[in-house]
């Protein structure tokens, strides 16, 4: 009987059985990632660039800022500029860290003759700032208008201006003020200078020291050509302008006369020493010749007012004496403006024949009209010791 038949597994059967019921059970696990190394430089140069890009982009905004801030100080250069070759002074002066010009702004705008925007062009060339944004300086060039010389270029200077605000928040101030010193030689005989009616300079030495034909003094101006004025000491002066060699009055004084100076741009080669004024002495010497024959006569004539100063010659004359000087001989000199003197002149009566060859030395003194008095006469023979 094969009972047990029923019953009997193999051992195939039973692995084959086994080994299905774990396929049915168990599952795979997933495989593992990995970045290759191409992909990881590929992200890195990605950030290395958008880094690069944000620093860019912040240098240049700061960049932008900062040459901003430079046209800035440039353009109130260019217009402190402007303002100094149009001749609006007071406003430049404002634009001034401190009024450096020894005569004032209103002066100088009242003086002007000529603005220097008539002669010369202006433009910025070139512009730097600290990195702190409280100096700056640009550069000016300065180009002539007209040409001088056929044939040749008109001139072209460059002047630095430089500026400075103590913050930020300030407006630049200018630090180099366009302006030049200029030297004026002024005749002995015109104690004062004058500008716009108004004295700005004056001859400190005394009459008694001035034995020198000249005196000088400095102005600080700005570019331009300005109409000056010179007093004179003695009305019988004729104080003539250079260079026309022509007397100009100056005002409604008698006594003042005009000329003119033009003051270059500063750094320019051109000269800073004026002479304004020359004297014509032939009109001083002619008026002291006709107020001492004036007083000699009087003398003659009994004119006791006169006695004091009267030589010993004229007591002995007649009372009808007419003296006069000879012309071909006598020359008037002024050692001083207080001082005089005339050597080898003939007094003569052309009608008594009378003359006698003198020499002359006296001192004068001047009133506010520039008239003159003689104080002391001294009549000696030629020859005479």
């Amino acid at each position: 009987m094969w009972s047990t038949a029923s019953n009997y597994r193999s051992p195939r059967e039973g692995t084959v059985t086994a080994k299905t019921r774990s396929e049915g059970t168990d599952k795979a696990a997933p495989a593992k990632e990995i970045t290759s190394p191409t992909t990881i430089m590929v992200r890195a140069s990605g950030l290395f660039v958008l880094v690069l890009l944000l620093l860019f982009g912040v240098l240049f905004i700061k960049q932008a800022l900062h040459d901003r801030v430079r046209n800035n100080a440039a353009d109130a250069a260019a217009t402190y500029c402007q303002y100094v070759l149009n001749g609006s002074f007071e406003e430049a002066a404002a634009m001034e860290s401190a009024n450096t010009t020894s005569v004032t702004a209103e002066h100088g705008r009242l003086a002007l003759a000529t603005p220097a925007s008539s002669a010369v062009n202006m433009r910025v060339t070139d512009s730097s700032i600290s990195d702190d944004e409280l100096t700056a300086s640009a550069r000016i060039e300065f180009t002539g208008v007209q040409n001088p010389i056929a044939g040749q270029e008109a001139p072209t200077y460059s002047s630095s201006i430089e500026l400075e605000r103590s913050s930020t928040d300030e407006s630049w101030r200018i630090t180099t003020p366009l302006v030049t010193t200029v030297e004026i030689n002024m005749p002995v005989w015109t104690p004062a200078l004058l500008i716009a009616d108004e004295e700005v300079a004056a001859n400190e030495a005394s009459n008694e020291e001035s034995n020198l034909p000249t005196w000088t003094t400095e102005l600080t101006l700005y570019p331009g050509a300005y109409t000056i004025g010179a007093h004179a000491l003695s009305a019988d002066l004729n104080i003539a302008a250079i260079p026309e060699r022509v007397a100009r009055p100056y005002g409604d004084n008698p006594l003042n006369f005009a000329s003119t100076i033009t003051v270059p741009l500063p750094q320019t080669p051109i000269t800073t020493s004026f002479k304004p004024f020359v004297v014509l002495p032939d009109d001083a010497g002619e008026a002291l010749k006709a107020n001492l024959l004036t007083l000699l006569n009087g003398c003659i004539h009994n004119n006791k007012e006169e006695s004091n100063l009267c030589p010993d010659f004229t007591r002995t004359l007649p009372a009808d004496t007419q003296l006069e000087f000879d012309r071909k001989l006598g020359v008037v000199s002024f050692p001083t403006t207080s001082t005089f003197r005339i050597d080898i002149v003939t007094i003569r009566d052309p009608a008594t024949g009378w003359a006698q060859c003198s020499n002359i030395t006296g001192t004068l003194s001047y009133n506010e009209e520039g008239q003159s008095t003689i104080e002391e006469l001294t009549v000696r023979r030629c020859g005479q010791k």
